[in-house]
């Protein structure tokens, strides 16, 4: 998004302009510790974006801000680059499908056996089920005499 501002200087029009371009987040401007950075929340994440290390005459150098905000920007690229190489193999993505549609057969047959313990729906501990699930499955695994 800065890319479209770059060479221009930072003023409060730009920061307008952002803020409503990304209207799901809370965006504000800091100029702590003589740097204007964007800081906003994600969830439970807050994240902060230096622009410049400076506060006057500041300039869109996106670049810089690159280069100042390695965190944010190295891990994306790292994540992007093994996400592409992960995709390469069919076989792997259609085993993540694979087990996402397990679990949510498994899910769903699990709130409908849950559903009719006293109204509530869920279960209030389920710590019993789970362990009795686990002893079976590793009783199948293990061959006999072995355990």
């Amino acid at each position: 998004m800065l890319a479209e501002y770059e060479g221009k200087r930072w003023d409060k029009r730009i920061f307008a302009k952002i803020i409503a371009a990304c209207p799901a987040f809370e965006i504000d401007q800091s100029q702590a510790f003589g740097q204007l950075s964007l800081r906003w929340r994600d969830g439970a994440y807050t994240y902060t974006l230096t622009i410049a290390t400076q506060l006057v005459n500041v300039i869109i150098d996106t670049a810089k801000i690159k280069d100042n905000n390695g965190s944010l920007f190295r891990g994306r690229y790292e994540r992007d680059a093994e996400r592409v190489e992960f995709l390469k193999d069919p076989s792997k993505a259609k085993a993540i499908a694979d087990a996402i549609n397990a679990f949510a057969k498994a899910k769903a047959a699990l709130d409908a056996i849950t559903a009719s313990f006293g109204g509530y729906g869920k279960l209030v501990n389920a710590t019993p089920l789970v362990t009795f699930a686990c002893e079976e499955a590793r009783a199948e695994a293990v061959p006999a005499g072995r355990k």
